[in-house]
């Protein structure tokens, strides 16, 4: 097991009105043939984005940079 194993791979969004508020994260399952989701709340439409978490400025870099 690596280290960044266990982080997610997507944080999941409710967007309104061009509000983007994290509502939880998905992580791979160990079969690597689906996701497991985890909200932290119902978004009230029921819909939600997945997308790839964002690196902060000045914090390390956990993974080698694509080519």
């Amino acid at each position: 097991m690596t280290p960044h194993e266990n982080s997610p791979v997507f944080h999941a969004f409710h967007v309104k009105d061009g509000y983007w508020t994290k509502i939880g994260a998905a992580w791979n399952t160990k079969s690597g043939q689906g996701l497991s989701v985890a909200l932290d709340l119902l978004p009230p439409d029921g819909r939600f984005i997945l997308a790839e978490p964002r690196q902060r400025p000045g914090a390390k870099r956990t993974q080698a940079p694509r080519r």
